[in-house]
C-alpha cells in the first residue's frame, strides 16, 4: 500500500482551499476573542458609540465564521469521503490479488473495508486538518499571550513542555488500546457475518429466537470488551486533561495577580484566560491527535503485513492438456491421476465429501498445500499465473450467486460493451427470457438463478467449461438441454453431477468414480 499521506496529493486545489479555510477559522477565532476585550473596555469607559461599533463588528465576524465553517465542513467531508473510497479501491485491489486460499477470510476484509476505513478517515485524514487548525490556534494564542505578558507566555511554554513529556509516556498505551479495538471489531464482524450466512438453518429449525439471542450475545461480548478498552483509553486521556486544568487554574491566578497590581487592564482577564485555556487545551488536543495519527498509520500498515500477494508467474494461453499426477491432499485426495486433452468430456461422480469439488479447487489454485503435480500445457500450475488460467476456463458451481443489477451485468459481469442481443438470444434458448431485466434476490426462482449463471458459459465462449453441480436445481428437461449442448460442443468439459444413468455415462470420454478421495473406477482412454 502507498503511504497514507500520498492520498492528499490527489486534489491539490481542494487541499489548498481547505488550508485557506482553516487559516481563516483560526484568525477569526482570535479576532473575535479580542473584540470581547475592546467591547468591555468601551463599556468601562461608558463609550456607547464604541461599544455598539465593536458589537456590530463581532456580529459580522460571527456570521462570517458560520459561513466559513459551513463551506469548510462541506468541502472537507466530500474530500475525505473521496479519499476513503480511493483507499478502499486500492485495498480491494490488493486483497483480490492474494493467493486464493487467503480470500476465504472475507469477514476480516469486510471489517477492513468498512470499520477500518471509517476509522482511518476520522482518526487520520480528518485529524490532519484538525491538527493543522490546532497548530495555528497555538501559534496565534501563544503570540497573543506573549503580546500581553512575556512571563505568562513563559509559564505556558513550561506547561506545554510538561504536557508533551507526559503524553509521550502515554502514547504506547493508547496505541495498544486502539489496535485492540480494531481487532475486536474484526472479530465481531466475523461472528455476526457467520450467523447471517446460516440464518436459514435457524428458520427451518424454528429457532429464530436463538438467532436473535446469539447475535445479541456476540454484540454484547463485543460491547463489553469495547467498553473496557474505551474506558482505559479515556482514563489515559483524562490524565492529560487534569494536567491541562491545573495549568489553566495557575494561568487565571497569575493573570489576577497582574491585574490587582495594575500591570494588566481588567478587560484583559477574559482574553488572557481564554487564550491560555485554548493554548493548553489545544496543545493537549494536538498531542491526542498526534497519537491518533500514529495509531491510524499502524492500523493501515497491518494490511501490508497481513496481505500475501501472489508472486509473478508465467502466463499461458490456449490450454491443450490438463494433467493430475499422483496428487494427494491430506485426508481428502489420494494419488489422483487424470489427463484431459482439448475437447475431452470428463464426468466426475461420487458421494458427498468424496473429493469431487476439491479436485476442481486444486486446478483453480484455491488450494496449494498438496503433493504431486498438476500440469497445464506441461507447466506446473504452481508457476502459472492464476488469471491466465481463469481467462481460459468458465467455472460455474451450485452457489447461484447473482448481482443486484440487470441481467446484462449478471451475464457479462459488468461489461460496458455487453452484447445485449447475444444475451437475449442465450436467455431465450435457456427459457428465461421472461424474467425481469432488473435482478433482485426475490424475483428469481432457484432454477432461474442457476440458468442465469449458466448463461455466462454460452456468452463468454471459453474453451474449457467446469460445472460443479451447476445444474442441480434444474428440472430434467432444462438440465438435459444445457448439458447436451456442452457435451456436443468442441469445448473441454469437466462435469460434476449426481444425475446420471448408464446411457448418460456413454456420452463422456472419461468417467471418474471417487470414494473417500480415491478413484475406485475409471473409464476412459
Amino acid at each position: 500500500m502507498k503511504e497514507l499521506q500520498s492520498y492528499f496529493k490527489e486534489n491539490i486545489f481542494k487541499q489548498i482551499s481547505l488550508c485557506f479555510f482553516i487559516f481563516l477559522k483560526a484568525f477569526l477565532f482570535i479576532f473575535k476573542t479580542m473584540l470581547g476585550m475592546f467591547i468591555l473596555n468601551n463599556v468601562l469607559k461608558k463609550d456607547l458609540r464604541g461599544t455598539v461599533f465593536y458589537i456590530a463588528i463581532e456580529f459580522f465576524v460571527i456570521i462570517l465564521s458560520a459561513i466559513i465553517d459551513y463551506a469548510y465542513l462541506v468541502l472537507r467531508e466530500g474530500y475525505l469521503e473521496n479519499i476513503k473510497l480511493s483507499i478502499i479501491n486500492d485495498l480491494s485491489h490488493k486483497i483480490i490479488n492474494q493467493k486464493n486460499s487467503k480470500l476465504k477470510e472475507k469477514e476480516k476484509y469486510i471489517s477492513w473495508l468498512v470499520n477500518d476505513m471509517n476509522s482511518i478517515k476520522e482518526e487520520y485524514f480528518k485529524n490532519v486538518y484538525i491538527f493543522l487548525y490546532d497548530v495555528l490556534i497555538v501559534l496565534f494564542t501563544g503570540s497573543m499571550i506573549l503580546w500581553f505578558n512575556i512571563y505568562i507566555f513563559i509559564f505556558n511554554l513550561i506547561g506545554f513542555a510538561l504536557m508533551f513529556k507526559f503524553s509521550d509516556k502515554l502514547s504506547s498505551k493508547i496505541e495498544t488500546i486502539q489496535y485492540d479495538i480494531s481487532k475486536e471489531k474484526e472479530k465481531n464482524v466475523k461472528y455476526v457475518t457467520n450467523l447471517y450466512e446460516n440464518v436459514y438453518k435457524f428458520f427451518f429449525e424454528n429457532k429464530i429466537k436463538n438467532f436473535a439471542d446469539k447475535q445479541n450475545e456476540y454484540n454484547n461480548n463485543y460491547l463489553k470488551v469495547y467498553y473496557n478498552l474505551n474506558k482505559k483509553f479515556h482514563l489515559v486521556i483524562s490524565e492529560l486533561t487534569i494536567l491541562s486544568v491545573l495549568i489553566q487554574i495557575l494561568n487565571a491566578s497569575i493573570t489576577t495577580v497582574y491585574i490587582i497590581n495594575n500591570k494588566l487592564p481588567i478587560s484583559a482577564f477574559f482574553p488572557i484566560c481564554t487564550f491560555c485555556a485554548y493554548f493548553c487545551n489545544t496543545i493537549n488536543e494536538i498531542v491526542g491527535k498526534y497519537i491518533s495519527l500514529k495509531n491510524s498509520k499502524k492500523v493501515y500498515e497491518k494490511y501490508d503485513n497481513e496481505i500475501e500477494l501472489e508472486e509473478s508467474y508465467d502466463k499461458i494461453s490456449d490450454i491443450s492438456i490438463i494433467e493430475f499426477k499422483d496428487v494427494c491432499l491430506d485426508g481428502i485426495i489420494n494419488n489422483f491421476n487424470l489427463s484431459l486433452n482439448k475437447g475431452d468430456k470428463c464426468l466426475i461422480i461420487g458421494e458427498s465429501g468424496s473429493g469431487k469439488s476439491t479436485i476442481i479447487n486444486l486446478l483453480l489454485k484455491n488450494i496449494s498445500n498438496y503433493s504431486g503435480e498438476i500440469l497445464i500445457n506441461s507447466k506446473d500450475i504452481k508457476s502459472v499465473d492464476k488469471y491466465s488460467i481463469y481467462s481460459e476456463i468458465e467455472y460455474i458451481n451450485s452457489e447461484n450467486f447473482i448481482f443486484y443489477s440487470n441481467i446484462y451485468d449478471n451475464v457479462s459481469i459488468y461489461d460496458e460493451n455487453c452484447d445485449k442481443a447475444l444475451v437475449n438470444s442465450i436467455l431465450n434458448e435457456l427459457e428465461i427470457s421472461t424474467i425481469d431485466k432488473e435482478v433482485k434476490d426475490d424475483n428469481l426462482s432457484l432454477g432461474q438463478k442457476q440458468r442465469l449463471n449458466l448463461a455466462k458459459v454460452f456468452y463468454n465462449r471459453k474453451n474449457i467449461v467446469i460445472l460443479d453441480e451447476a445444474t442441480s436445481n434444474l428440472d430434467e428437461k432444462n438440465r438435459y438441454n444445457i448439458e447436451n449442448k456442452l457435451i456436443n460442443s468442441d469445448k473441454t468439459l469437466i462435469l460434476i453431477t449426481h444425475h446420471y444413468d448408464d446411457e448418460y455415462l456413454k456420452q463422456f470420454d472419461k468417467v471418474i468414480y471417487l470414494k473417500k478421495g480415491e478413484v475406485v473406477q475409471y473409464e476412459g482412454e
